[in-house]
């Protein structure tokens, strides 16, 4: 039997506290050694009590701590004043793994597509696809996660050489990471527009903007299509988007009026009280690669709801797909969907400036961090598996019914394999 941690009661502590809860105040603290499956479960009993009713808790296993050397360009940034090269510890989606993958995004989903159609008989929409593209490890931008701590620790087993970890993710924003993107792309003048995301539990003042989303969402419709723009549509709706944090960030400089921009988004009466900002507004909608985007939509699903909020657009999300396949009903599978951030820096005096690899890594590491659980020190919180007790875990795993049968019971991981080498 699997068990579902899911069904904790919920505790009023603030997820802040965690760290006070578990008691864990030694150095490097975040990071908690895992003995045994008995020893595993106990600690993440102990970080669901700890969540408030309103939160929610996941999962991501990996066999072993990636980390990353990049170089980055914006070195004249508050954040990036100690030196040009970062160590990052990278969590992030395939598609990111290999820049030639980023690069050739929409060639990597239409190619599969179109090699296994049968496969996508059932999908409802693009993220549907896209979801059942990524189960079947073609690179994507969607980061795997789940609901059930087992499967993730079953995954963080699977190389017998290296250390595994577990990483917990919740749906509270975690704001001191998310602004560093904004910070890295000089818009510090839009904090605020953020901010209510990690203080008020994700719910704007005029409108819920939530970091969780349905596959059926408008707005995972939206963010999916894009990826299978092709690269100059991409790049003309990316640029726009820039353009309108520039402009926002220009208008907070130049007034008094410090409404968040999603209350203004969303009143019908304020067309005369933005200038620059409501004319961006209206004429997004008649840019080419917009018209483009909602053609696209409209084909695959009919009628939507045709806006595009860029604050929106920059979050991260947490997607729950619909059952469509055995691998995702057994994996209890979600995912975390990387939004379009770094791709472009916008400014008055240079235009549109697409920024490199290194750069965009940087942007979609901070991004997927700031889902992550954090401690009272700021640190992220991970599960460590050491290499010599991972052949006992997973023999305790086959005992309670997580073994690859389960997590598998398909297979066209060689489709991808083959589309993949095709970049």
């Amino acid at each position: 039997m699997i068990v579902d941690y899911r069904n904790s009661e919920p505790s009023s502590f603030s997820l802040i506290r965690i760290i006070i809860y578990l008691n864990t105040r030694r150095k490097n603290g975040n990071c908690r050694k895992i003995e045994n499956l008995s020893d595993y479960i106990s600690k993440v009993k102990n970080l669901h009590n700890c969540l408030g009713i309103n939160d929610e808790l996941y999962f991501r296993g990996q066999d072993q701590k990636y980390l990353k050397k990049i170089s980055l360009n914006s070195t004249h940034l508050e954040i990036l004043k100690e030196c040009d090269e970062k160590i990052i510890e990278s969590i992030v989606p395939s598609l990111f793994r290999k820049e030639k993958f980023v690069e050739s995004e929409d060639k990597l989903y239409i190619n599969f597509l179109m090699q296994a159609p049968d496969l996508f008989a059932h999908c409802n929409n693009n993220f549907e696809r896209l979801a059942l593209m990524q189960h079947h490890q073609l690179p994507t931008r969607l980061l795997d996660l789940t609901t059930n701590p087992l499967i993730a620790l079953f995954f963080s087993c699977s190389n017998p050489n290296e250390n595994g970890v577990v990483y917990p993710f919740s749906n509270r924003l975690n704001f001191e990471i998310f602004k560093n993107n904004l910070e890295l792309l000089d818009k510090q003048n839009i904090l605020d527009d953020f901010k209510d995301i990690g203080e008020s539990n994700n719910i704007f003042l005029t409108r819920k903007v939530s970091i969780r989303k349905s596959a059926f969402s408008d707005e995972v419709e939206l963010e999916s299509t894009i990826v299978r723009m092709s690269p100059d549509d991409k790049q003309a709706l990316l640029n726009e988007i820039s353009r309108f944090f520039a402009l926002r960030s220009e208008h907070l400089r130049n007034t008094t009026d410090r409404r968040k921009w999603n209350e203004v988004y969303y009143e019908n009466k304020s067309r005369n009280s933005l200038n620059d900002i409501e004319y961006y507004r209206s004429t997004i909608i008649e840019n080419l690669s917009m018209q483009h985007l909602y053609y696209m939509i409209t084909n695959d699903i009919g009628v939507f709801k045709r806006e595009l909020n860029p604050i929106e657009l920059y979050l991260p999300k947490i997607v729950k797909p619909r059952v469509i396949d055995e691998r995702i009903r057994n994996q209890k599978g979600l995912f975390l969907f990387v939004p379009f951030v770094g791709e472009v820096n916008y400014t008055d005096y240079h235009g549109a400036v697409f920024n490199n690899y290194d750069d965009k890594l940087w942007a979609v590491q901070n991004s997927i961090n700031s889902l992550r659980l954090f401690n009272d020190d700021g640190d992220l919180i991970s599960f460590v598996i050491p290499k010599e007790k991972k052949l006992k875990i997973l023999n305790e795993l086959r005992e309670v019914g997580v073994d690859s049968t389960f997590i598998y019971p398909d297979n066209y991981s060689r489709v991808s394999e083959q589309i993949s080498k095709l970049c």
